[in-house]
């Protein structure tokens, strides 16, 4: 009879050490698993890993979290049960977490009245109370730095197209134009020129610039409507920025000269240019050149016709085009090295401008090098093949540093087509690059940031609406009841293990 040697004390047989190894193995992923979610509920990070990134924050974004240095405190007074509500608490969790100096304060009206009424009055959203052009007391997100707020509205977070009824989320665009706002308490003082039958910011029309006077009011902008046709003495002076709408006549010698004068005294000027055809089709001069001519730019007295089908719009004869976007500080948002990334610009029959000084004025944009430069519009109507030109390229917008004194701001000018800012084409929500423009050409201007333009990626509208008290229960449920059930399953594992180690030493 085989008698089996007893191991010593001390010693471990194969089946303990894989006993003991299995339960050290599942009590180190328990462990580990609590570990993970209390790092996961304590710190807020996110990956994102599509394409077009269209779940993190912009550039601009982040250059405005980055800047901040004080407490800001973000009220917004909406319903939890707003459809809006989970988007808008997803965007406000991402600020949260890329800026420590942000605070959040959510008051449900449905819920809590009595705090949502005692918030407004904190607020001093009082009805009938206006900055910016809207009521106060129709905000929903109120931004608040010590006495100075801004307020976001439902139009400023959801834009509608009248014509489909296409909605689109502005979310992002709308908080950081707020914490920019609460930033630069400075506020220059735009004017825009009249009495030259100029495009009215005052117009509501499809050809108007009310759009334009919308975007300038919700900054930190004072905006001011000079009349150059009434022959007085202008109060330019006060002025940091002029704008020359389109004007539909050619500009008196007298207005000329006062612009001229306000642009040698350290002015910036943004011309805004149009065509100005007579009964025949025939463009004449609309008197802007003197303006410009400092900066070695010319308005050439002819239109641009765009012959490429790629850039130009299938109705019309070529008058209006997608231009191409240059490399410039003024337009660097919208510019990609791959033009077929770059945001797009529509111009609408913008004359021609001839530069002169490349070393001082730079395109912005241009047509492809298949347009042509018409002088007689209606001429070409009657016989487009009888226009005998070589296809070039045209410059449509053109940007020019001025000298200025080194304490004083610079002076800068930009001549632009007036069609870019029309009603027309700010309202339009897929012209994101037109908007774009106009603030990426107003912040080189006045040599500050102003107007944030952020498109809005496509997300899909399937959303997960979850209440507080679901967030709680899952809460539990992941930190509690999963830890519980693996450890469970792990100690199952265990007993199965030492029971099959004490049949398999009975049968030996």
């Amino acid at each position: 009879m085989k008698l089996r040697r007893k191991p010593r004390f001390g010693a471990f047989t194969a089946q303990q050490w894989l006993r003991w190894s299995s339960v050290v193995g599942i009590a180190s992923a328990v462990f580990l698993s609590v570990c993970v979610n209390l790092l996961g509920s304590r710190f807020d990070h996110r990956w994102d890993f599509t394409m077009d990134r269209r779940y993190s924050l912009a550039p601009v974004t982040r250059e405005t979290l980055a800047a901040q240095s004080e407490p800001v405190q973000i009220n917004v007074l909406l319903s939890r049960s707003d459809p809006l509500a989970t988007r808008l608490q997803q965007v406000l969790a991402s600020y949260l977490t890329a800026a420590s100096e942000l605070s959040l304060r959510w008051v449900d009206p449905d819920r809590d009245p009595g705090e949502y009424l005692a918030l407004q009055s904190e607020l001093g959203m009082a009805p009938g109370v206006s900055k910016g052009g809207k009521a106060v007391n129709e905000s929903v997100v109120v931004l608040s730095r010590g006495k100075y707020r801004s307020y976001v509205t439902l139009d400023d977070l959801l834009t509608v197209d009248p014509k489909t009824g296409d909605s689109e989320l502005r979310f992002e665009q709308a908080l950081t134009r707020g914490l920019r706002e609460l930033a630069d308490t400075s506020r220059p003082r735009v004017c825009i020129t009249q009495g030259h039958r100029e495009l009215s910011p005052a117009d509501e029309g499809p050809s108007g610039l009310s759009e334009l006077r919308n975007r300038l009011i919700r900054e930190p902008i004072e905006l001011k409507v000079i009349d150059l046709g009434a022959g007085r003495q202008p109060e330019l002076r006060v002025c940091r920025l002029a704008i020359v709408a389109g004007p539909d006549v050619a500009l008196s010698t007298w207005a000329q000269q006062q612009l001229v004068a306000f642009i040698s005294s350290g002015g910036s000027l943004l011309v805004l240019s149009n065509t100005i055809p007579d009964d025949t089709g025939q463009v004449h001069s609309s008197g802007l050149n003197p303006l410009i001519a400092s900066a070695g730019i010319t308005i050439a007295n002819e239109v641009v016709i765009e012959q490429d089908e790629r850039q130009r719009l299938p109705d019309g004869f070529g008058e209006t085009l997608f231009a191409q976007i240059q490399d410039h500080a003024a337009t660097r948002a919208l510019y990609r090295p791959d033009a077929a990334r770059s945001l797009r610009v529509l111009v609408s029959l913008a004359p021609a401008l001839v530069v002169r000084d490349p070393e001082r004025s730079k395109a912005l944009l241009t047509s492809s090098g298949n347009a042509i430069g018409v002088e007689n519009v209606g001429a070409y109507l009657r016989e487009p093949d009888a226009t005998k030109q070589v296809p070039k390229q045209h410059v449509l917008a053109a940007a020019a540093q001025l000298d200025s004194a080194p304490s004083r701001p610079p002076r800068r000018l930009v001549v632009a087509p007036a069609s870019i800012v029309e009603n027309r084409a700010l309202r339009l929500p897929a012209l994101t690059g037109n908007r774009a423009f106009i603030d990426g050409v107003l912040s080189w201007l006045l040599a500050r940031p102003v107007g944030v333009e952020i498109p809005s990626p496509e997300r899909a509208m399937v959303q997960m609406n979850v209440s507080e008290a679901e967030l709680v229960r899952l809460s539990r449920y992941v930190m509690l009841f999963m830890p519980i059930s693996i450890a469970g399953l792990g100690l199952a594992v265990v007993i199965a293990l030492r029971r099959r180690g004490r049949s398999q030493s009975r049968r030996s």
